[in-house]
């Protein structure tokens, strides 16, 4: 009985640790509002004012982030991978 009920937390343990998601942090550093589009994420868009920050949930794998600042024109496209229970950050600054 005590081989089972070991056996049943393991996988349990291991079962909720594979599971968990990843965290990016997104940073606006440039000198415009930017609105940030997340193809794998708990938000799918982000609004960041100049100097702001957000941090999104997402699923281990590949990341497709759009950075658009309507007021110039501007959109770029960003792939990042995230690994099981990563945390990354990504700092958005047009000058770089």
């Amino acid at each position: 009985m005590y081989r089972i009920i070991l056996i049943i937390l393991i996988i349990l343990f291991f079962n909720c640790t594979l599971t968990e998601p990843c965290t990016l942090i997104i940073e606006n550093e440039s000198d415009y509002t930017i609105t940030v589009s997340v193809s794998n994420g708990d938000k799918s868009e982000i609004i960041l004012n100049k100097g702001k920050g957000d941090f999104v949930l997402v699923s281990p794998g590949q990341i497709e982030l759009t950075v658009n600042i309507e007021s110039i024109k501007f959109i770029k496209k960003y792939t990042i991978t995230m690994n099981y229970q990563e945390k990354k950050k990504f700092i958005f600054d047009i000058h770089k």
